[in-house]
């Protein structure tokens, strides 16, 4: 597949330190040059239901931000989240104190603090690498709960760091450190500037004919993102407009691994891994029954439970 060219998206434009992005101002995938009038409108049919007065009522349906969060019980039950694979005994990840190497952004000279968001059991805040002036997302992750075995927890946190630390594509979050804090642990990420597509789609900014450009060119990208965690053996199984981030250029970045599977090749936090995915990769292991993903993204297959499934057909029908 071929990336988009440097003309489908908008240049780099500087930031003002409040840190507004796209709520004030519509983001632009496609160049101008692609931009093209909408062809003259055909003449209606009896059968066009286009221009029929029922047709014109019809409303959109309302769209609901579904809160996503770790851990993998959380969502749609505690099928939901699981993995059908047990997680390695032993994870190979690198882990600090995360005060060592990163800094609070209020503490930047002309900015506040600022929380990007904040779920039921998560919060993504703003922090910068000391010594440094790039911004870096902070997801916190929520605390143990009660009568869940500490190693399980562990397991799973680290479980998804290493997933995501182990891709780079440019239409996938960086993952850069797994820190801890205060008894959390906190995923320190790339910045994606323009926040979540959920936001654009909701207040219309996608629509229109106009728009058709910027939906194929946002579309595209999330099929390169996608195409490129199956070739490395990780099924997302979570793909929705909440976890499709938009950074200043206009670029699509897949985010939050944590229902991720490993359907092919040895998991990348093993040590023999060596913080690579889609090592000795061969067969596809497949999904044992059980919800998987947020509604209304699930595909049929997994919703019915009536057996094992391929989980890359998860992240196709939600795409």
């Amino acid at each position: 597949m071929l990336e988009p060219d440097a003309s489908q998206f908008l240049g780099k434009k500087s930031r003002a330190s409040s840190g507004i992005g796209f709520r004030q101002r519509f983001i632009t995938f496609a160049g101008p040059k692609d931009v093209k009038e909408p062809p003259p409108r055909p003449r209606a049919t009896s059968v066009d239901l286009r221009t029929t007065t029922q047709s014109s009522k019809l409303k959109e349906p309302e769209l609901t931000r579904h809160e996503w969060g770790f851990p993998a019980e959380a969502g749609t039950g505690l099928k939901a989240r699981r993995m059908s694979l047990s997680l390695p005994d032993d994870f190979w990840v690198d882990v600090v104190d995360l005060h060592k190497e990163f800094s609070d952004q209020s503490k930047l000279i002309g900015r506040r603090g600022k929380t990007l968001g904040k779920g039921a059991t998560s919060k993504v805040t703003l922090m910068t690498r000391k010594g440094g002036s790039e911004l870096h997302a902070v997801k916190e992750f929520r605390g143990k709960r009660t009568g869940e075995v500490e190693e399980d927890y562990e397991k799973k946190v680290k479980s998804e760091f290493s997933i995501a630390k182990s891709l780079h594509h440019p239409n996938i979050v960086e993952s850069i450190r797994l820190c801890t804090h205060n008894g959390r642990w906190n995923h320190v990420m790339e910045y994606c500037q323009e926040g979540d597509l959920f936001s654009l789609v909701q207040k219309h900014y996608l629509t229109g004919p106009d728009r058709l450009n910027d939906r194929l060119c946002i579309f595209k990208q999330l099929v390169q993102g996608v195409n490129y965690l199956h070739e490395h053996g990780i099924a997302h199984r979570d793909i929705k407009l909440e976890n499709l981030l938009v950074t200043s250029t206009s670029k699509i970045k897949i985010t939050d691994f944590g229902v991720s599977e490993v359907f092919s090749g040895i998991h990348p936090g093993l040590r023999e891994a060596g913080g690579q995915c889609g090592k000795e990769m061969g067969e596809v292991r497949l999904c044992a029954p059980g919800i998987c993903g947020s509604m209304p993204y699930i595909a049929p297959e997994v919703v019915v439970k009536s057996g094992e499934y391929d989980p890359r057909g998860l992240d196709v029908w939600s795409s």
